[in-house]
């Protein structure tokens, strides 16, 4: 077990990876204080799994809880027992309103009500990709401003190894390609696609093949799901443009998309959405289209497609972009938040 006086923060997260120096794994830890076997049963329970991290947390001046399976169960534990020192990494709000009207108001309303005023009580930061969803955490949870910190999600430094994008083939082949399993506009897309004569290839999620197969009734896309990571990149890369369609759905997304997109070297046009800000920079990273517009996607990508030297443009510019903030800047961002804020604990 690593010196803990220098893991000074309880990570439930895949982040311990990259900030070693700092960051503790939440289930090796627990393994050895409470054994293999029963604690492999725990972790399996998302109930259990945060009542575990509150208790072996006790340790440590920080806890990083799993904010998508459980972590504002761990809020509302730690605000119970007066504990402030959670620190949530890619803070992503639920889409409330995609769920309906009702639904889309009780839940606003718990989030105002309840598990605000205990993530006021418990959080000593909160991690977001974009400026544009600060204001939203501030509404939808009462944070302050000084517990929101913005850290964009970086489109370079990756360690992705694929066949690169060959100009020659994809014009040959000529093919549109748009994969996803978040935030997918699938309706636009599919819209899009009867505009032009461009060949499509969609590799979607399992939940929605359903949709995908629906609005596909007349064979107009060649359809995959759940691809392995390996054969959804071989077919990017020999794609000629990547179609990022995505949902206003007021949270962060699109922007791994975007960022093996942009390693490959396959242009992208992509929709304008709020969790895009700083990722998509109109004529630089992708083309900008108006979200829910299928004229505007189908007639940037029918443009796009005529204009090989536009193409090779675009991929520079956006390698160029991407490199000014990549993987091992986001982690250096991190890991400096991190610090102040092991500073002010033990302040």
């Amino acid at each position: 077990m690593p010196n803990i006086k220098k893991k000074q923060v309880l990570c439930d997260f895949w982040y311990f990876s990259e900030l070693d120096d700092i960051l503790i794994p939440f289930e090796k830890y627990a393994e050895e204080k409470i054994g293999p076997r029963l604690a492999r049963f725990l972790l399996r329970f998302s109930v259990l799994r945060a009542l575990l991290l509150i208790w072996l947390g006790r340790d440590f001046p920080l806890i990083a809880p799993d904010w998508f399976r459980y972590g504002r169960l761990s809020c509302v534990l730690q605000a119970v027992l007066r504990k402030r020192n959670i620190v949530i990494f890619e803070c992503i709000d639920a889409a409330i309103w995609s769920k309906g009207p009702i639904l889309g108001a009780a839940i606003l309303f718990i989030y105002k009500y309840v598990i605000g005023p205990c993530m006021r009580a418990s959080v000593v930061a909160v991690l977001v990709f974009t400026n544009r969803e600060r204001p939203i955490f501030v509404e939808r949870f009462g944070l302050s401003e000084d517990v929101l910190h913005t850290v964009p999600w970086p489109l370079s430094g990756y360690e992705w190894h694929f066949e690169f994008h060959n100009p020659a083939e994809a014009e040959k082949d000529g093919y549109v390609m748009a994969s996803g399993i978040n935030s997918c506009d699938w309706e636009t897309l599919f819209e899009a696609a009867q505009f032009g004569n461009w060949p499509l290839i969609v590799a979607c999620w399992s939940k929605d093949l359903p949709r995908v197969t629906a609005l596909n009734k007349n064979g107009r896309a060649k359809v995959f799901c759940e691809l392995p990571m390996a054969e959804h990149e071989r077919l990017l890369a020999g794609a000629t443009i990547y179609a990022l369609c995505l949902k206003e759905n007021l949270r962060s997304a699109g922007q791994t998309r975007l960022a093996i997109a942009i390693v490959a070297g396959v242009p992208v046009v992509a929709s304008d959405v709020l969790g895009m800000e700083g990722s998509l920079i109109d004529g630089v990273t992708a083309i900008a289209v108006e979200a829910g517009n299928p004229a505007a996607l189908a007639g940037a990508i029918e443009n796009l497609m005529n204009e090989p030297e536009r193409q090779t443009a675009l991929t520079a510019a956006a390698k160029q972009y991407a490199a000014k903030f990549t993987w091992q800047d986001y982690f250096s961002a991190l890991r400096q938040i991190l610090l102040r804020c092991l500073e002010s604990n033990r302040r």
